[in-house]
């Protein structure tokens, strides 16, 4: 028997945003048209070569005052890190009890501002030396959903930032930033009766064997470790863990064989 865990979580590639009916890119909603709690969603888009220029949009926005934010930023070490530019109607004033990731990303936009069809103006700084990625970015708290945030006609001197309408070619902040994997392993032999819950009902004898992976996630079961493990009727394996994130419901790919048969596969 053994087992291999994949060491990170490349989150999927592609926009976490959607087009709506006029043309806009915004957040996705859940019911009543609104963002939902505790959303971190962005688009990305690879502007290499535009050092200095001006960035321009137009949008609308209705965003819990002072608690949930959009941010437009950039990128100048290919996504590693991220920083918000002061465009027009950007502030940094927030509400104390603000959760501090969205504290920490200011300035940004909240409020109520423009709409659909008489959208706001904004331009921003130009871009820094060596900017390399743009991202737009919805980040609310645990509480009240609105409207959220409108984006179009992204331009960098006048030039469409992709295809207007369109996001197709536009990513993620989170794809750039892949999350380290910690597994938990443990193969466990049942002598005994198991419900459907998993709980040994009947148990007359039960071992546990939770080995230590190394640091590339693997563990092959030795000679010895199969000898302990022959007496018993029933062998169960165990894996538990998440990416150290709030995204609870990431599934950690890995492979487990069983007399050289794949009996788990990540993929």
């Amino acid at each position: 028997m053994a087992f291999n865990g994949d060491d990170q979580y490349v989150f999927p590639a592609g926009p976490q945003w959607v087009v709506d009916a006029d043309g806009y890119f915004t957040n996705p909603d859940v019911a009543g048209g609104v963002y939902d709690n505790n959303q971190d969603l962005s688009i990305t888009h690879d502007v290499p070569g535009h050092d200095g220029q001006i960035l321009s949009f137009d949008h609308f926005y209705a965003t819990e005052d002072s608690w949930d934010f959009g941010f437009v930023q950039v990128s100048t070490d290919a996504g590693a890190s991220w920083q918000s530019l002061a465009c027009t109607g950007t502030t940094s004033a927030h509400d104390p009890g603000a959760i501090s990731v969205v504290v920490a990303n200011m300035p940004g936009y909240t409020g109520t501002a423009g709409a659909a069809a008489s959208p706001v103006h904004a331009t921003c700084p130009a871009l820094p030396a060596g900017t390399d990625y743009l991202a737009f970015r919805l980040m609310s708290d645990p509480s009240v959903q609105l409207d959220g945030w409108h984006v179009k006609n992204v331009q960098l001197d006048g030039a469409s930032v992709g295809t207007p309408g369109s996001l197709t070619g536009w990513d993620n902040q989170a794809y750039f930033s892949p999350v380290a994997l910690d597994f938990g392993f443990a193969v466990v032999g049942i002598n005994g009766t198991v419900d459907t819950y998993g709980d040994v009902t009947a148990g007359s004898a039960v071992h546990v064997f939770r080995p230590t992976l190394d640091a590339a996630n693997e563990y092959t079961l030795s000679a010895a470790d199969l000898a302990a493990l022959g007496g018993y009727a029933k062998v169960v394996a165990l894996v538990w863990g998440i990416p150290a994130s709030e995204d609870s419901n990431l599934y950690q790919p890995y492979s487990l064989l069983v007399n050289g048969a794949q009996k788990a596969d990540g993929a």
